[in-house]
């Protein structure tokens, strides 16, 4: 089963479309995407973990300071996963795309799940050699934004990367500014 996941995470990284195809075919039940979904969660809590072990703290009262505990870790990252299934989800269709709730949140939980891989090897790679460390933070978030667009792509059947690439900066920007708002409004510093 294992091997199978890191084959399909393998395939999704080379060609991003056929990944997202192949898991939108699976079409797993409520049930069964809500379990992947805390799965991904609780495993994304034990790298915070992991991580926050061998770095130095971050100052007292900051929001990294709150991922450093478990609760507030697993919440926000329930939280953060949510906001972007729903916003995936709303913009998509809003710009005229056919996918469904239980598509979006399958394919970004499928999406959480290949980021929990390339942030595990980043850790790893950081510790071998810490400059590499940034190289890889780096090749993460290209990484990131390149499946998300061509997930996208798939899940709303759209035909332009750039189109999405554009729309999901903008939806970015636009959900870091409501998140550091709110952030503020219940009184973490960033």
């Amino acid at each position: 089963m294992i091997s199978n996941m890191l084959l399909h995470a393998w395939v999704s990284v080379k060609n991003p479309k056929e990944g997202a195809a192949i898991v939108l075919n699976l079409a797993p039940s409520w049930r069964v995407l809500l379990e992947m979904a805390a799965l991904v969660i609780v495993l994304n809590v034990f790298l915070t973990q992991a991580f926050a072990l061998v770095t130095p703290s971050p100052p007292s009262g900051s929001l990294l300071a709150t991922l450093e505990a478990p609760l507030p870790s697993l919440l926000i990252h329930a939280a953060l996963l949510a906001i972007v299934v729903v916003a995936t989800f709303g913009i998509g269709r809003i710009m005229g795309g056919s996918g469904s709730l239980e598509e979006t949140f399958l394919i970004l939980v499928w999406l959480q799940f290949l980021m929990l891989v390339a942030n595990f090897l980043q850790i790893v790679v950081a510790l071998i050699w810490s400059p590499l460390g940034l190289f890889a933070a780096l090749l993460s978030s290209v990484l990131f934004l390149w499946l998300f667009v061509n997930f996208v792509l798939v899940l709303h059947g759209f035909r332009s990367a750039l189109k999405v690439l554009l729309a999901s900066i903008a939806s970015f920007f636009a959900m870091i500014f409501l998140i550091a708002v709110s952030v503020s409004f219940f009184g973490f510093m960033v």
